[in-house]
């Protein structure tokens, strides 16, 4: 048996065979209840191993009825069993298949429920905010619509239309301000936004927010107070639009779901200096109503708000933090959150910023203070001389060159512009304004404001034509866009082809004012 075992089983099943084929297993299995048994094993026949069976049988029984003798028999069952081998993987792999199929088609179904579900949450979340903006557009449009009537019908009384017309004009910003969150987000949404890299100041930027934002801490006799806190860069390169945006929701929303009276503030301090980058931390707080430790995870998604009696309060898209927390993560930075129902919000704002190359403030600290009526700039000289345009809006002595191709565009503007006193000339499209921008002599225009889309040449071509020419003052007269193309990317473009600034439609006129001022260096 052991010279067999060594010349011709495979190794693999020696002790296998060894085992089974022994006089000692024979006796205990052989019996007349089962009087046979086998097994298979490998066999080197021809040089090669062939599965073989080995069978033992029992022939005859000792007087104490135990098994005495066996005959052993092999049999060649290699193509056997080769066959039933692969039969069986085959089987095993189909087995497999099946069994991942059936997993793969779990979480198929799995997935489909989590993204039908979340469908589900979109849908109704839109459906919501469909039925809020319908809610909350119709609202403003029904104030505009009625108090025109009015106004219309009490056109001898003066204090009655020109209450009517304060509404009008509150009504019509709310409205603006919802259609301006829509489409930013819409922008977001298609990754569509840009950023436009121009120089501003703290202090303009600053003064900006607090200007849009006055009337309603006038509203509400907030106190607001802006704190610049040992900033040695004032002067940065950013987006002044956008960063306006960021501070303007969150301290319009620190307004908004403040009672009244409430004390609010926007301290702006510099936070170290990182691959020639300065980070400067924005901290918004108030005290007042504050947010639930279940709705702080729901505060930057699209379409919601913390509960519908919230909205009979403050009145809002539900897309504003949204947006906001879009542009912070666009512009490299972060933003956290600390609320307390009934205790009020600390927003924190982190952003990088290149450091403008013009000589930066002396000044690293100053601040200024909103007080309910009563308005108190504890900013110093520097910060005053900005506010100066405010007293003194007249545009007397300068000659303004009007391009706009909308009739009833051309006339608010040029109602507006006469009532400052300003010289006005018009042109119904950009070659009509290139053709008389040239056949003036130089310096008799002050100023061009431009709109962009009309006939025959946009405002684009016309600045370009403008600029191109050999004129001596080509290069040097202030052209300020007016269009209803709002974005970033639009006042690129108007930068791009030579204009010294660019203004949303429509316009806030304090704005186009100061503008005027800054580029229109007379004094008239």
């Amino acid at each position: 048996m052991a010279d067999y075992l060594k010349v011709a089983v495979h190794p693999d099943d020696r002790e296998m065979v060894e085992r089974m084929a022994s006089r000692g297993y024979a006796l205990c299995h052989l019996t007349p209840e089962l009087p046979s048994y086998s097994f298979i094993y490998r066999r080197l026949c021809g040089g090669r191993y062939l599965w073989y069976r080995m069978n033992f049988i029992l022939s005859s029984l000792a007087e104490d009825h135990r098994a005495e003798y066996a005959v052993i028999a092999f049999m060649d069952v290699d193509e056997e069993t080769r066959r039933e081998a692969a039969y069986q993987k085959k089987l095993e792999q189909t087995n497999r298949d099946l069994m991942a199929s059936l997993e793969q088609e779990s979480r198929y179904k799995e997935a489909l429920k989590k993204a039908y579900d979340t469908a589900m949450q979109a849908n109704k979340a839109k459906s919501d905010f469909l039925s809020n903006m319908s809610h909350d557009m119709r609202t403003p449009m029904n104030g505009i619509i009625g108090m025109t009537a009015i106004a219309l019908e009490n056109i001898g009384n003066t204090a009655k239309a020109k209450e009517c017309l304060v509404k009008i004009e509150m009504a019509s910003a709310y409205l603006l301000q919802l259609i301006n969150d829509v489409l930013d987000m819409s922008k977001i949404e298609a990754g569509n936004v840009m950023f436009a890299q121009e120089e501003i100041a703290l202090a303009d930027l600053t003064e900006s927010v607090v200007v849009l934002l006055q009337p309603q801490i006038r509203e509400k006799r907030h106190s607001l107070t802006v704190r610049v806190n040992q900033v040695q860069h004032q002067n940065i390169v950013a987006d002044e639009l956008r960063l306006s945006q960021i501070l303007i929701n969150l301290v319009g929303n620190a307004i908004k779901y403040t009672p009244e009276e409430g004390e609010i503030s926007l301290v702006i301090s510099e936070k170290g200096e990182e691959d020639r980058k300065i980070w400067l931390e924005f901290v918004i707080s108030d005290n007042g109503i504050g947010m639930s430790e279940e709705f702080l995870p729901k505060l930057f998604e699209v379409f919601t708000q913390e509960d519908a009696g919230a909205r009979t309060q403050a009145r809002g898209s539900g897309l504003g933090m949204a947006i906001v927390h879009n542009l912070v993560a666009m512009m490299r930075g972060t933003i956290q959150v600390e609320s307390e129902q009934g205790r009020g919000s600390i927003f924190t704002v982190c952003l990088p910023f290149t450091p403008a190359e013009t000589k930066q403030q002396e000044t690293e600290s100053w601040e200024f203070h909103v007080d309910g009526e009563l308005d108190s700039w504890e900013t110093g000289e520097r910060i005053l001389k900005r506010l100066n345009y405010v007293n003194n809006d007249s545009l007397a002595g300068f000659r303004i060159l009007l391009v706009e191709d909308n009739e009833l565009n051309m006339e608010i503007m040029l109602e507006i512009l006469q009532e400052k006193e300003a010289v006005v000339e018009t042109a119904e499209n950009g070659q009509v304004a290139v053709d008389k921008f040239l056949a003036n002599k130089p310096g008799y225009y002050d100023l061009v404001l431009m709109d962009i889309k009309m006939p025959k040449l946009n405002g684009y071509e016309a600045a370009e034509k403008i600029r191109a020419s050999a004129k001596e003052d080509a290069k040097d007269i202030p052209i300020i866009a007016l269009s209803a193309d709002a974005f970033a990317e639009d006042v690129q473009k108007s930068l791009a082809v030579g204009m010294n600034s660019h203004i949303a439609k429509p316009v806030d006129f304090s704005i186009l004012n100061r503008e005027i001022r800054k580029y229109v260096r007379k004094n008239k």
